[in-house]
């Protein structure tokens, strides 16, 4: 037959059990606005029972554990799809800013420059013989030679940002891995009980989703609940040990890129910051600087062969009008600069001719310009470079629009599995107050029998 004192202990129980569970839900409300904080719930356990004559009698309630309410697929996902909007908003701005650095169409763009310049030789073709024209042809294809190297000079100067925000995004990865591993070493030493610790586990998620946004993650735990984190199925943490990444310089396309390496080996990502950092930088600039120098090479060229048959003012044949071969290099002869009249305009050696001129001013509109099987005119050609870098921006905000809205989408079933509900937990709250107030009645009654008994003897 159970007792008074049994009575009070069942009741003790409930309420220390169902003061825990309050405060397990004043902690979730505490940490509703907690960026990667998972609810909580306390798990009740009956105690062992008690034999008696007439079978087995419980003997009350315990709290066996606080358990962290996660989906551990939900998570895959969600951590997969940071690594995607990363690579892609990364690649969108990126190019976004190429955009602005071409700045077409816009009167002091390069297309613009192109057509300036091929005007100004049909100006001379009409006045061969006066100085205005010359002088005005001199300045455009200064302008048209400073446009080619400002839009080299901003690309170049892009990838050296972009060296540098990749040393930074090396520096932060193994920053959280450092931090990554110094939670494996607490959780470790407080697990020990065999109770997870479930606030640093929080911490520890939130790390490697930071790592996430820069680079493909990949995660294991092991048996002691430290975690096993992979980057790109690279081991950067290794419970309490960190392996970093570095970096260092190579040389490509007439720059220098700053590569990163995994214990000697070239480290290259799947998706995250990294990657569109690398699919932008490595790809699509180099291919914009080839097309302006082979641009700027063929209108050196093509202007040079015709310019060096023909005839300036004092007689003077077999000069060149440009000198370079590239966007970066490409300008004016100086002893044209110097002095206009140097400036070939006739075919046939008299000053009244403008023939040549008008040759190089036709110039404009034959096709000089090749890109696989089709042919194009400078101008075209170079709205075709221009064409290509809209394409790759509006294709990539494409896809950030759709990573995005994918993402919204998995984090929003993550945050109805693992979020914290003000209305379920002061519900929780209500459930628990009256099991509680339930607890302190068969106390108080157990206390009235002990009386009762009392003064019975």
């Amino acid at each position: 037959m159970i007792g008074p004192s049994q009575l009070l202990n069942i009741g003790r129980k409930a309420l220390f059990a169902h003061q825990y569970a309050i405060s397990v839900t004043s902690h979730n409300v505490a940490n509703v606005n907690t960026p990667g904080y998972s609810r909580q719930r306390a798990i009740f356990e009956s105690t062992s029972p008690l034999r008696v004559p007439e079978g087995f009698l419980g003997t009350g309630v315990d709290v066996s554990r606080i358990e962290r309410i996660r989906d551990h697929l939900i998570d895959l996902q969600v951590r997969d799809q940071i690594s995607q909007v990363g690579e892609w908003e990364k690649g969108d701005a990126i190019l976004k800013q190429i955009e602005s650095l071409i700045n077409e169409p816009s009167d002091s763009g390069l297309s613009n420059a192109i057509t300036d310049f091929f005007n100004a030789w049909q100006d001379v073709a009409n006045d061969p013989e006066e100085s205005g024209p010359r002088t005005v042809l001199v300045e455009k294809a200064t302008i048209l030679s400073n446009t080619f190297h400002r839009q080299k000079d901003h690309l170049q100067s892009l990838v050296g940002e972009l060296n540098n925000e990749v040393d930074g995004i090396v520096t932060q990865i193994n920053s959280y891995s450092g931090q990554i591993a110094k939670l494996n070493e607490k959780i470790v030493a407080l697990e020990c009980t065999g109770q997870p610790v479930n606030d640093l586990r929080d911490k520890r998620d939130a790390l490697v989703n930071e790592i996430a946004k820069f680079v493909d993650v990949q995660t294991s735990e092991n048996g002691d609940g430290s975690l096993t984190v992979y980057a790109n199925y690279k081991v950067v943490v290794d419970r309490i040990t960190t392996i970093e990444l570095t970096t260092e310089y190579s040389s490509r396309h007439g720059m220098k890129f700053n590569d990163i390496s995994y214990q000697g080996k070239q480290f290259v990502p799947a998706s995250g910051q990294l990657k569109g950092t690398f699919m932008v930088r490595d790809g699509e600039i180099p291919e914009y600087l080839d097309d302006l120098d082979n641009l700027a090479a063929s209108i050196v060229n093509e202007i040079n062969t015709l310019h060096s048959s023909g005839y300036a003012l004092d007689g003077s044949s077999g000069r060149s009008f440009f000198q370079g071969n590239s966007s970066g290099n490409i300008s004016v002869r100086g002893e044209i600069t110097n002095d206009v009249s140097l400036v070939a305009a006739s075919d046939s050696g008299s000053s009244g001719d403008g023939f040549l001129a008008l040759q190089i001013a036709e110039l404009a509109d034959k096709l000089t310009m090749s890109a696989g099987s089709n042919e194009f005119t400078f101008s075209d050609f170079y709205g075709s470079l221009v064409s290509k870098v809209g394409s790759s921006s509006e294709f990539s905000a494409e896809m950030m629009e759709s990573e995005n809205l994918l993402f919204t989408q998995l984090e929003n079933y993550q945050q109805s599995i693992s979020g914290v509900s003000l209305d379920e937990e002061m519900v929780n709250m209500i459930d628990y107050q009256h099991a509680f107030e339930a607890a302190a009645k068969v106390i108080q009654t157990a206390d009235e029998i002990f009386g009762t008994i009392i003064s019975m003897i």
